[in-house]
């Protein structure tokens, strides 16, 4: 692997600008649509300026800035020999491990081979500037803390202070021989954020323009309205999580390093407050409660009654292998003596976050939710069980739920099903909220479907 201190420097720092980080460069196109880097910066800044990522980036960059303000003023120059002989350490250091080559490594981090030699350089600037404040002789070898300490100690006596947004200023940090600017922010940002989050924040903007496109005579104070109501009812969502019990929505987003304002602003809470609004200029009750009708089976399968399930999950295949050591037989058996020691939903719950082999679920103590007849992302052999009880007219027991059932086996391993209350199916007015619901996710869908956007952001 890379040396220690420098592999910090290299993959924690910001490199240079280079020529996809472009004002112009096209991040995303649909078949009429263009999406560049400076169309993406506000948002950029929006979501992601204030949380710990972002306020990581900004303080990467900054020790970047600070090493070379102090080695500009202590005339600490790297000879390219130098460099040279460093990457070359380094290359045979990559080869011994075995592993990925120095250019995988760069790939992974997203550095071209220049980029790295300005890091290798910055990193050898820094700890020259460390051997010189500890007093050591030349070419004396320093720690990765030794030069983390000297780094904490510039940031205090250069008075380092990155101020809250919204940088009015258009700084966003500044010190004793260097300031940033909002601009230099957001073009490291753009280099710093994983590629599935570029992609998800370029298609939700891409998709407010189509919404947008599609609404023209939305008033603005319409908008507003629609918008205050979506954040209302994200709001009630998340008041309605236990996991949320005793805090705010305010103090949510804050930890998320957003706030209410920022949120009214986003183009994805501003895309689905629009398709709100062209629901209901769309569909009245009648029109509405007809669209249920004419699919009805659809909003049944999915809405109508359902059962509360958990599920266990042990991977299993037909015979034993490296890659999975558990046969069905040996499943189904390990599962039914682990359920004769579950009484209650407690045990099963317990039992499913320090057993169960589905990652989805396992953190929650096996919650699946309510399942009904039409769930797509339930394991078929589950919704079938779930399907086949649904069809009987409930017992008492049922109702207030049925317990352990299983194990049952599935096409990748056997399952352990905990089936809690029977909820009955909704009354009109609650099925056409979720009617209202579907309808609005079409809106979006056929605004910009999502395989219509193309990306270029794997540099």
């Amino acid at each position: 692997m890379l040396a220690p201190t420098l592999l910090f420097l290299v993959l924690m720092q910001g490199p240079p600008p280079v020529a996809e980080a472009a004002d112009e460069f096209v991040v995303a196109r649909t078949a009429d649509t263009e999406l560049h880097w400076s169309d993406l910066d506000e948002l950029l800044l929006l979501r992601h300026g204030m949380t710990q990522e972002g306020r990581d980036a900004l303080r990467h960059l900054s020790e970047t800035r600070l090493v070379a303000a102090a080695a500009k003023e202590a005339g600490v120059t790297i000879p390219a020999a130098a460099v040279d002989a460093r990457v070359h350490e380094i290359e045979q250091q990559v080869k011994a491990s075995g592993g990925q080559t120095l250019e995988q490594h760069l790939a992974g981090a997203r550095l071209t081979g220049p980029e790295f030699r300005y890091f290798l350089e910055v990193g050898m600037q820094q700890e020259e500037l460390t051997r010189r404040a500890l007093n050591l002789k030349a070419g004396e070898p320093v720690s990765p803390d030794q030069t983390r300490l000297w780094l904490q100690e510039a940031f205090i006596d250069r008075e380092y202070v990155p101020p809250p947004a919204p940088w009015t200023d258009g700084v966003v940090a500044r010190a004793t021989g260097f300031t940033i600017t909002l601009q230099e922010f957001v073009h490291y940002l753009r280099r710093r954020l994983p590629p599935d989050e570029l992609r998800k924040d370029a298609y939700q903007l891409l998709l407010y323009r189509r919404v947008r496109a599609r609404m023209p005579d939305a008033a603005p104070a319409k908008i507003d309205e629609y918008v205050k109501k979506e954040i209302e009812r994200r709001r009630r969502d998340s008041a309605l999580d236990p996991s949320n019990k005793g805090l705010s929505y305010e103090k949510l987003l804050a930890a998320r390093g957003l706030t209410i304002d920022s949120l009214a602003r986003d183009p994805a809470v501003m895309a689905s407050a629009l398709s709100k609004l062209w629901v209901d200029r769309a569909y009245d009750p009648e029109t509405m409660k007809r669209s249920y009708q004419n699919e009805r089976s659809f909003y049944d399968d999915r809405y109508g009654e359902a059962i509360d399930v958990s599920l266990l999950f042990l991977r299993a295949s037909q015979f034993k292998s490296d890659l999975n050591p558990r046969s069905f037989a040996d499943a189904e058996a390990e599962l039914k003596k682990l359920g004769s020691t579950l009484k209650k939903l407690d045990d099963f719950q317990k039992a499913a976050k320090q057993s169960s082999e589905d990652a989805t679920t396992r953190e929650l103590g096996g919650a699946l939710g309510w399942v009904s007849n039409g769930m797509p992302a339930v394991p078929p052999e589950v919704r079938a069980e779930i399907q086949k009880r649904l069809a009987q007219v409930p017992t008492p027991a049922q109702l207030s739920g049925e317990g352990l059932v299983g194990p049952l086996r599935t096409s990748t391993g056997c399952v352990l099903l905990w089936l809690g209350p029977r909820r009955a199916a909704p009354t009109w007015e609650v099925m056409a909220g979720y009617v209202q619901r579907e309808l609005r996710q079409r809106f979006l869908d056929e605004a910009l479907p999502a395989e219509s956007v193309t990306y270029n952001l794997e540099k």
